[in-house]
């Protein structure tokens, strides 16, 4: 419900920060993309990857580009 508001309505959930809102919107904005024209992500590029990952990762204190270190995911186990 909390991903489903933000989405549709706009509106983040309490007690949720920022950048888990921004990080949401973000991997809806490069599902549309891929959406936008799906025969252009048939056949991946490291191009079509870093234009995913640089939508993924906007407005987050993320660095883009292929990383050169493991990456983890904070609060996972």
């Amino acid at each position: 419900m909390e991903t489903e508001n933000l989405l549709i309505k706009n509106q983040k959930a309490p007690g949720r920060s920022k950048e888990e809102a921004i990080m949401i919107i973000n991997h809806k904005k490069a599902f549309e993309e891929v959406l936008k024209d799906k025969s252009k992500f048939k056949n991946l590029s490291l191009s079509l990857v870093n234009q995913l990952h640089n939508l993924m990762v906007a407005d987050l204190d993320i660095t883009p580009g292929i990383r050169k270190e493991a990456v983890g995911i904070t609060g996972t186990v």
